[in-house]
């Protein structure tokens, strides 16, 4: 029986030789195709964010009375990219910070350790921010998607959070 067929068994044997050679070789490749460059992000942005809720404990009193929802604020962001890899600087508003995220899929995913802030003054309380849960997505030279904003008090449990959506981000 192999006698009879021996093309067959030629195609039968680079068939399986080829999808060995497609098996996971460890490295990471992204979705949509083997090989596919990653989205590009990088650029210079500049546009505004939605307040879509704010939420403050007993810390941060009144907090959320400056942060609405459907306030508007700026929101300006300098990208380079390497890869999947993503570095650069947000700005919301006077708050400024290091901007660290990673593509996968077309979604930029990021954080960034925004400068301190002084609650009370120069030489008064210390309030981290950071900025999380940052999921965007870009098509053509718009970015849209979210992240939010938290405030905290390193030597306290308390902290308030600003959850926020793109309304306008361009390059």
């Amino acid at each position: 029986m192999l006698k009879r067929y021996p093309a067959r068994l030629a195609l039968i044997a680079i068939v399986v030789a080829m999808c060995a050679a497609c098996s996971s070789d460890g490295s990471p490749t992204e979705p949509g195709g083997i090989g596919t460059a990653p989205t590009d992000f990088s650029g210079q942005y500049l546009g505004s964010y939605n307040v879509i809720a704010c939420g403050a404990d007993p810390l941060f009193s009144g907090f959320c009375d400056g942060f609405p929802a459907g306030t508007n604020l700026p929101i300006t962001l300098s990208l380079t990219q390497s890869h999947q890899d993503v570095t650069g600087t947000v700005s919301l508003g006077s708050l400024t910070g290091t901007f660290t995220g990673t593509v996968s899929g077309g979604v930029l995913t990021a954080t960034a350790v925004m400068n301190d802030l002084q609650a009370d003054g120069s030489g008064g309380t210390t309030v981290k921010v950071t900025l999380e849960s940052w999921s965007t997505t870009i098509t053509g030279s718009t970015l849209t998607g979210g992240f939010k904003v938290v405030f905290r008090v390193p030597s306290s449990s308390g902290s308030a959070t600003l959850t926020a959506t793109i309304q306008q981000l361009i390059r």
